[in-house]
Parts: C-alpha cells; structure tokens; sequence
C-alpha cells in the first residue's frame, strides 16, 4: 500500500500585511501529523527562524517574513522543514523561497 506524501510548500510569499499569503505556510497532505523542525536561511546560510514541534494547520507557527522584530529583505531564502506523518515516518524537505513585499 502506498501512502500519498504530499504536501504543497509554496516557493513564494509576500508578508506585506494584507492578510493574503503573510506568512510561509505549507499545505499538508493526507496523514502529516507534525512539523519536527522549520528552519529558514539567509542567502549567506544565517539562520533567521527556527520553530519546532508544531501542528502543520496553525498558520501562527509559520514564518511571518520578520527577524529579529525587523521586516527580512526582499529576496530568496533556504528552507528545511522535518515532516512527521501518522505512521511514524519522517521526511526531510528543502527547497527556497522568495521573499517579496
């Protein structure tokens, strides 16, 4: 039996305060139980969010495009996110993202 993984993480958002698309969230697929870990970089590899053990449908937990309380630059990051599915197994997933205002 082959279960069905997918998840949409978008490679593009704009946190610009008009309550569309503010912040970088995934769309989670049949059977994710939990975000592990969320981590997301700079182009230079600083690490600028980091979130861990939380619920893949809570937008709150999702980065808002700040750092250090400061609107982030306009431009790509890197993100790594840990995936924890109903059956125990884990997926590690990485990619970038634009940032845009």
């Amino acid at each position: 039996m082959t279960t069905d993984r997918a998840i949409f993480i978008p490679n593009i958002f704009s946190p610009n305060g008009d309550q569309i698309n503010d912040r970088f969230i995934t769309t989670p697929g049949i059977g994710l139980k939990e975000i592990e870990e969320l981590v997301i970089y700079d182009r230079w590899g600083n690490m600028i969010f980091q979130r861990f053990n939380f619920f893949p449908d809570d937008p709150a937990d999702f980065w808002d495009g700040q750092f250090k309380g400061e609107n982030a630059s306009i431009g790509v990051y890197a993100y790594k996110l840990i995936l924890v599915f109903e059956d125990q197994r884990t997926e590690i997933r990485t990619g970038d993202l634009t940032l845009v205002r």
